[in-house]
Order: structure tokens, then C-alpha cells, then sequence
């Protein structure tokens, strides 16, 4: 049971999810009447039969320091992958970058070029603070999606499949705790990708999906538990990796490309061919449960990682009801 003691302890002490805790207390300060909003990757807002998408990201002060063209470069694919694991198409993006340094800017700028052309996402506008005390970058991204045809990160079922989607043709970037999946690939083969998420929401194969973000690949399944008040319970021998990918390494990476996604069971074959012709490597890795727990296990074994009432990662479990009673009806 000792692997999956460290794995369930290093979920746990993992920045990507210790750094999220203050969402919830934050989102107290607002209200809306977005079709979908606070929890989501994107917010969700009614433009006649379509929909808006908008999402903004900040990169990181370590990042920028470190690789400050990466920096630009994710500043465009977090944010479009955003917009892809909502099912939707990524149009345009706005930037702030704030710098002291020219040479750190323009480093900055070139990856911005760079992932705007890779992912297809134009910049449109934007708003400098030179002579700043510090470098950053934060991206602001615009995208559309069809109404009713939606992927969200409150839709988890019990009883539903639960399926990691992830493009393993990578590699460890040896700075960040980041798997790189686009760098070395083709706006095409990205794009490729992209569209087998929007087909995923076309045809209702699913409801419910969040891509791989900074929480890891189990922190990302958590922040959809505890959004959709359920628990899962997970075979962690069945989650895609590459063959040499330290496994605890593996679980607490960003993705460069990959979704976590449920379903229910007499959809997850044709979602798994789907997205495999997408190029994702796709497996069904367990089950949503009711009982309010992350729970890991292998043949022998099981061990808890989060019980959801006791603790929250965003904690914005807590305005569950409200944001059900306020959108969902709205929402398909």
C-alpha cells in the first residue's frame, strides 16, 4: 500500500491544489447571471444560439522568471485549452504584460507569437505597465460554443465513467512541473485535438469535462467531485501514462493536452474511439460515486485522498446550491 500512501500524500501537499483554497471565499464578493461561471474553465454567457466563452489565466511569477518565452507560449495554450475542454472553438485573445526588463518582454512577446499561431487564437488587444517592478503576463481568451452542446465541470453523475483522455507524445519540461505535448507538433495535430473535444460536446457524449490544469491529473478529477458533490473511486493502474513517467511525477504534472471527462457507461466506447482518433491515449479508470470521496486503488488496495466533507480544494462546493438554483436550469 506504500505507493498509493505517497501518491495520496503528494496529491495533497501539491502546490497546484494547496493554492486554489481561497476561490471559494473570493466568488463571495460577486454574483452574475451567466449561464455558467465561477468553478467553470470558462464562463458561459447566452449570445443568441450560440454561446460565449471567456477565460483569462496569469502565468505564474516562477515561470516567468525561469523561461519567460514559455511564459508567453502558456499564457495562449491554458487558456485554450480552456475553451477546448467546454467544447468550444478558441477565437480571439487580449494580453497585460507588466515588465521591468526589455529583454525579458520580448522573450515574453515571442512565445505569445508563437502560441497564437500554433493554436489559432489571434491577438486582438491588450494593455502594458512598463517600467513595473516585476515581469508578467496574463491572457484574457474569447471562444464560442453551441448552446446545449456544452462540456461543464458541475455535471458529474453517479454512476457515470470516468475517462482520462491525454496526449502522451511528450516530454518533462526539466524547469516546471509541466508535461510538453505542443512544442514539438503542428497547429494542425493541436487543432486535431481540439476538435475531438468539440465533437465529444456535439454529439452529448458527454456532460461533463476539465482539462489537466495545474492540479495534476487526480487534482483536476477532485475539483470536478467537489463541484458536482460526488466522489469517485479510481484505478490508478489504468491511467495513461508513458511507460517511463515516474508514476507520482506523472500525477501531478500540467498537461500540456489532456481532459478529464464522465460519462455515462453506454457512451465511454464510442468517446473512448473518438478521441483515440483525436490522438489522445483514452482509458475508463473508475467510477463517479455518491459517497463524497476521492478514493484510489490497484488490486490489492485502496486509500482515500479527499473526503469532501470534510475538507474543500476551492471550496466553492460550499456555493454549490446557490449556483445550481441560479443556472441550471439554463444550462442545457
Amino acid at each position: 500500500m506504500y505507493y498509493l500512501d505517497e501518491i495520496a500524500k503528494s496529491i495533497r501537499k501539491h502546490n497546484g491544489i494547496r493554492r486554489k483554497k481561497d476561490i471559494g471565499s473570493i466568488v463571495n464578493f460577486f454574483n452574475n447571471d451567466a449561464l455558467a461561471s465561477f468553478g467553470e474553465d470558462c464562463a458561459v454567457i447566452r449570445n443568441g444560439k450560440k454561446v460565449i466563452l471567456f477565460a483569462c489565466d496569469g502565468i505564474i511569477e516562477s515561470i516567468v522568471k525561469k523561461t519567460p518565452y514559455l511564459a508567453g507560449y502558456f499564457s495562449i495554450l491554458v487558456n485554450a485549452n480552456d475553451i477546448a475542454s467546454m467544447g468550444g472553438k478558441p477565437l480571439a485573445a487580449v494580453n497585460v504584460l507588466s515588465y521591468r526588463n526589455k529583454q525579458v518582454l520580448n522573450r515574453m512577446l515571442e512565445g505569445l507569437a508563437e502560441g497564437s499561431k500554433k493554436f489559432g487564437v489571434q491577438i486582438v488587444g491588450g494593455h502594458i505597465h512598463p517600467q513595473s517592478r516585476y515581469d508578467s503576463i496574463s491572457v484574457s481568451i474569447l471562444g464560442e460554443g453551441k448552446l446545449g452542446h456544452l462540456l461543464y465541470s458541475h455535471t458529474a453523475k453517479p454512476k457515470d465513467d470516468i475517462l482520462f483522455a491525454i496526449d502522451t507524445d511528450g516530454k518533462f519540461i526539466s524547469t516546471l512541473e509541466a508535461f510538453d505535448t505542443t512544442t514539438h507538433k503542428s497547429s494542425k495535430q493541436i487543432k486535431r485535438r481540439y476538435e475531438g473535444m468539440r465533437r465529444v460536446a456535439e454529439l452529448s457524449l458527454s456532460k461533463c469535462a476539465k482539462d489537466i490544469s495545474n492540479a495534476g491529473t487526480l487534482g483536476t478529477l477532485a475539483m470536478i467531485l467537489e463541484l458536482s458533490l460526488v466522489g469517485a473511486k479510481i484505478d490508478v493502474r489504468k491511467i495513461p501514462k508513458p511507460k517511463d513517467a515516474p508514476l507520482v511525477k506523472w500525477l501531478n504534472a500540467y498537461q500540456g493536452c489532456g481532459f478529464v471527462l464522465t460519462c455515462k457507461n453506454e457512451n465511454s466506447r464510442e468517446l473512448i474511439s473518438l478521441l483515440e482518433e483525436a490522438g489522445f491515449e483514452v482509458a475508463k479508470v473508475g467510477k463517479i460515486t455518491e459517497d463524497k470521496r476521492l478514493v484510489i486503488e490497484d488490486e490489492k488496495e485502496k486509500k482515500e485522498v479527499f473526503n469532501f466533507m470534510k475538507e474543500g480544494i476551492t471550496n466553492l462546493g460550499k456555493n454549490r446550491v446557490r449556483i445550481k438554483s441560479q443556472n441550471q436550469e439554463k444550462l442545457f
